[in-house]
């Protein structure tokens, strides 16, 4: 019989959880070290490994939550939470950076990612700067810059690669705007005529 519940968690089932967590935990740190090396695929798996232990954990009300004796009314303790959202915005902000520096990035699920990210802490610099750095490749310069000014802001500091992407979307708009103008006065041309 267990005892000691702590905000409606058995102390079984917080052992279980505080197990799937440090699985998580072990896994990311495993990624990092994958990444380290530039190894992104192993790191890429090592951080997909570690989301499904989260998801195990935050999604247990279905099947997991019966095998870990969680009610589906209960709530995780605000420490456990806590652990959770920022482990999960460090693997999701990790894969986005291991996406970026493969041979053929996919930059919408870099972004995607990054949206997870800024959606759990809309100042993550880093998040902003990624999805900046993949809108911008994307060729959406309005919504780089967007993405750019956020983390400009959220760094606090002067980032020479921020100011150096601004720029380049400063100087890719006013690139566009020319081949509008010339592409209108193209048409009216051939409209007058």
């Amino acid at each position: 019989m267990e005892s000691l519940a702590v905000d409606g968690f058995s102390r079984g089932s917080l052992e279980k959880v505080e197990h799937l967590l440090q699985e998580a935990k072990k896994y990311k740190e495993e990624g990092n070290a994958w990444y380290l090396s530039k190894d992104y695929r192993k790191a890429i798996r090592c951080y997909h490994q570690s989301l499904l232990y989260i998801k195990s954990i935050t999604q247990g009300q279905d099947t997991v939550g019966t095998l870990l004796g969680v009610n589906q009314k209960e709530s995780l303790p605000a420490d456990i939470q806590q652990t959770i959202s920022k482990l999960s915005r460090d693997c999701h902000n990790n894969l986005a950076a291991c996406i970026m520096n493969k041979d053929d990035p996919d930059y919408t699920k870099v972004i995607s990612y990054c949206d997870l990210v800024i959606d759990d802490q809309p100042t993550n610099a880093k998040a902003h700067f990624r999805k900046g750095v993949s809108l911008y490749n994307l060729k959406d310069y309005d919504m780089a810059l967007t993405s750019f000014l956020k983390a400009k802001d959220s760094a606090g500091a002067s980032d020479s690669q921020i100011n150096k992407y601004i720029n380049m979307c400063h100087q890719a708009n006013k690139v566009e705007t020319q081949k509008m103008k010339a592409t209108y006065q193209n048409m009216f041309k051939q409209m007058a005529v």
